[in-house]
């Protein structure tokens, strides 16, 4: 009876997620989205159209939309659909990897400092406080400078500076979340510190860190497009959204399309995410869920 008992709940369960994300449908647009730009990052030497992204035909420079070129040409006649397809990836890499290493550092910093508290957590938080000061970009721009420019040092540097955001978001629902009796439950059973901290309670905040990664991947496509734009990020001729608007806005009079593009490239990922951070926050609020 456990076992048929067992393989009932599970399509339950998914049947039940899947009844949530349908009616969510932020959650269910953006996800597609993100999908489709996942699909295009990872399938961009297989959806390419006839010229690859390097390849130089200054006889065809800032040519507009045509069968041959579905996004038009730069000043090097290089094709922009295949720039955006191919930055679609540079983009991806870039936010996903700074995401992790702000996680990896941030969501434990943050679970210890919230559970452990103390001298510990003043300490802590005066050096997150310190970095917090900071605007994120002015931060980035500083590391990225230190380290050099290209898509390893805007990694690290958005990454680095997402950090202290992490931790206190992170720190905020440990908080609050330390104070069940399921935690004093584990306490008073003599589990260790580290196994309440990450077996006890990190279940339980995976929805809010759902919702802080999706958030962060967002912020992260904006930063590192504004350092590309400012040329500390990806180098030419590597394709890069933020690198791409940052030359065509000398070109805006003589072909508005070479902005459009990767424009449109950058807010529909960031508007996408967004939509996906707003439905895991409601996906994963229990007052949602009971209404």
């Amino acid at each position: 009876m456990t076992a048929i008992a067992a393989r009932r709940a599970g399509p339950s369960r998914i049947g039940a997620l899947g009844r949530a994300i349908r009616r969510w449908r932020s959650l269910s647009v953006g996800l597609t989205v993100l999908i489709i730009f996942a699909a295009v990052a990872l399938g961009a030497d297989l959806i390419r159209p006839y010229h690859d992204a390097i390849s130089q035909d200054l006889a065809q420079s800032l040519k507009g939309p045509s069968a041959a070129h579905f996004f038009g040409t730069d000043e090097y006649g290089r094709d922009m659909f295949a720039r955006v397809v191919f930055g679609a990836r540079t983009t991806l890499t870039v936010a996903i990897a700074s995401v992790l290493i702000a996680s990896v550092v941030g969501i434990p910093l943050g679970l210890s400092i919230g559970y452990i508290g103390g001298l510990y957590e003043a300490i802590v938080s005066r050096i997150l406080d310190a970095l917090f000061a900071f605007p994120i970009v002015l931060l980035a721009i500083a590391i990225v400078t230190i380290i050099g420019p290209g898509i390893i040092g805007a990694m690290i540097a958005i990454g680095f500076a997402a950090i202290p955001t992490t931790a206190r978001i992170v720190r905020s629902s440990m908080v609050a979340e330390r104070q069940n009796e399921y935690v004093e439950a584990s306490q008073s059973l003599g589990s260790s510190t580290v196994y309440i901290i990450f077996r006890v309670i990190l279940p339980n905040l995976i929805g809010p860190i759902l919702v802080l990664v999706s958030l962060g991947l967002a912020y992260a496509t904006l930063e590192e497009s504004g350092l590309s734009f400012l040329g500390l990020g990806a180098q030419s001729p590597l394709p890069e959204w933020g690198a791409m608007l940052s030359t065509a806005r000398l070109y805006l009079i003589q072909d508005p399309w070479y902005a459009f593009f990767p424009g449109a490239a950058i807010f529909i990922l960031v508007f996408s995410l967004n939509l996906v951070g707003d439905g895991l926050r409601d996906l994963t609020d229990p007052r949602r869920l009971r209404g």
